[in-house]
């Protein structure tokens, strides 16, 4: 049996990401932070130099999942001080 070629496991993985984002279902996009995790894991890529950035990126992904799944952007997050509030477009654009 003929095993799948990293490129294309890799491609259909950023493709469902895609259509993560637009489908917005929390369960969802979850389960496809998850597989896509497990499939770096998996075929062991080295994604960053040091695990700490790896670690951020996950957890900005998974951010950018339950944001979009949640409604989309725009979304009070925090209430601060003077008026400010702190939303998570202004919070995603803030990081990239």
């Amino acid at each position: 049996m003929k095993k799948i070629s990293l490129v294309f496991k890799i491609g259909l993985a950023f493709f469902l990401f895609g259509f993560a984002l637009w489908y917005q279902q929390w369960w969802y996009n979850l389960t496809l932070a998850a597989l896509l995790a497990g499939l770096i894991r998996w075929e062991k890529l080295r994604l960053f130099r040091f695990p700490r950035q790896g670690y951020f990126f996950a957890f900005f992904l998974l951010l950018m999942f339950l944001t979009q799944a949640f409604a989309g952007y725009g979304k009070v997050l925090l209430t601060l001080p003077f008026g400010l509030v702190l939303t998570d477009s202004g919070l995603s654009s803030a990081l990239t």
